[in-house]
């Protein structure tokens, strides 16, 4: 029991005497990836016209994280985008893109054979809607 207590009867000594302060302490304040964090927290689920399922998580005004599934595997990546380029993200390869205009966006990704084709395959995805 004495184990237990110390370490609360530390932290309550240290946040009293002034020595750690909590007001700092938010997650506004956290740069994710060094990017300035979304105000909105927003987060987005579409279905696509080829089956897949794309979910995304919009970090900053200018950063994202996409990931889709096929059905069978799972892909994540985070794409950069900018603020004034009317909603279009891309990785770092240019090989998986996300275009979002009003409500509907639009998926390219690499086809199977990209690294020897090059090949990029695009598909039209429309949000989920939400059962309660």
């Amino acid at each position: 029991m004495r184990i237990v207590l110390w370490p609360a009867w530390a932290a309550a000594a240290l946040l009293l005497g002034g020595c750690i302060t909590m007001d700092n302490l938010t997650l506004e304040s956290v740069a994710i990836g060094g990017y300035e964090p979304d105000p909105n927290g927003r987060y987005g689920s579409f279905s696509c016209d080829n089956g897949y399922s794309v979910f995304i998580k919009y970090l900053s005004p200018i950063r994202i994280s996409l990931s889709f599934n096929n059905g069978k595997d799972r892909f994540i990546d985070y794409l950069d985008g900018q603020a004034d380029a009317g909603g279009g993200y891309a990785n770092r390869l240019n090989n998986l893109r996300w275009q979002e205009t009003n409500s509907a966006g639009v998926l390219t990704y690499p086809a199977g054979d990209w690294r020897t084709s090059r090949r990029l395959l695009t598909t039209a995805c429309t949000p989920r809607s939400r059962h309660p």
